[in-house]
């Protein structure tokens, strides 16, 4: 592990450009970065503001030679080699509330996807764009509901061989250390992942006073989609990427999860990357792979993990938006 770019304003999302240019969000400031490494040494050289203005920006994505981004209710795309022409693709999306940051990606089938989180903890919203991930035209044009009872899914990507959608879920506060759990699912489209009245194996919640027209928690949350798996409390997933390259011999096929860490535990947790194992297409365990940021003795931290990036060397990038720092994992089998 290297710091890869350092003296930064809390870097969040990541993207990586056909001449290795690296596109760093900064929500804090509403800036996006541009990051060189120039003479290939794995640290950055040449830092540039690329874009300035654009308050919470957080989503990007890459594909022909254009930059798409969302801020707050928007979504924009740029040209890379002049970004003087930024053009608004969609400019009603529901307001932000509690969960202000937001994603978005290219799928298998370009089209891009649109991660809009719920606006609270846990509430009944008539918006029924929020607590959704979106499906649109790269024009902008024809967005439809893919999935949706997904509090705050800012991490999502597809399996490289089934394309299959996956995705982590940050679960509901203020129900206990240890409930619900974090939940990684399986999103298809038209599926229902039970938010807010259901957590993890179907279960209803009870702090949640309101029932669904019409029904009850109990029998609707027989109607949602279970998680694929589940991951301790309030570890806060954020960066969610699946790894196809060749650098790191034992993880091709599995994915790189960031656990952002707890700040309502009297146990932090979290505060890792984690590799996802998939098995024959499907998910069956978590282990560390990037962890030493939390020292739970002292209950204290010196960073917190956000985006990742999979270079096309096949080296990861780890953006820390506590130090202000973005580091490079690779594997060296220098004798």
């Amino acid at each position: 592990v290297e710091v890869f770019a350092k003296d930064l304003e809390a870097p969040r999302i990541m993207v990586e450009d056909d001449e290795e240019n690296i596109y760093v969000s900064i929500p804090n400031t509403g800036e996006i970065l541009l990051l060189k490494d120039a003479n290939h040494d794995g640290f950055a050289d040449d830092k540039q503001i690329f874009l300035k203005g654009y308050e919470n920006v957080h989503g990007m994505a890459i594909d022909g030679g254009k930059l798409y981004f969302i801020a707050l209710k928007k979504v924009y795309v740029v040209d890379l080699l002049d970004k003087t022409k930024v053009k608004i693709l969609i400019d009603n999306l529901p307001d932000v509330g509690l969960h202000e940051n937001r994603t978005l990606a290219i799928g298998p089938d370009h089209m891009l996807y649109i991660s809009i989180p719920s606006n609270c903890n846990s509430c009944v919203d008539p918006n029924q764009l929020l607590a959704t991930i979106q499906k649109v035209k790269l024009d902008g044009l024809g967005m439809t509901t893919f999935a949706k009872g997904l509090r705050n899914t800012l991490g999502f990507d597809w399996h490289p061989e089934t394309h299959e959608l996956f995705g982590m879920d940050q679960g509901t506060d203020w129900r206990g250390d240890e409930i619900p759990r974090e939940e990684l699912n399986h999103i298809v489209e038209g599926k229902n992942y039970g938010w807010p009245y259901c957590w993890n194996r179907l279960h209803p919640d009870t702090f949640l006073l309101r029932n669904p027209k019409g029904s009850t928690k109990e029998a609707f949350c027989k109607t949602t989609e279970a998680p694929a798996l589940t991951y301790d409390a309030h570890t806060t997933p954020i960066g969610f990427t699946f790894y196809n390259s060749s650098m790191f011999p034992k993880s091709k096929g599995s994915a790189f999860v960031a656990f952002h860490g707890s700040w309502n535990r009297k146990i932090p947790k979290g505060y890792k990357v984690s590799k996802l194992i998939f098995k024959n297409g499907k998910p069956i365990k978590f282990e560390n792979f990037m962890s030493g940021f939390l020292n739970n003795k002292k209950h204290s931290q010196f960073g917190r993990p956000a985006g990742l990036l999979i270079l096309k060397d096949g080296s990861l990038l780890v953006s820390d938006d506590s130090a202000g720092v973005i580091y490079r994992v690779f594997y060296d089998n220098t004798p």
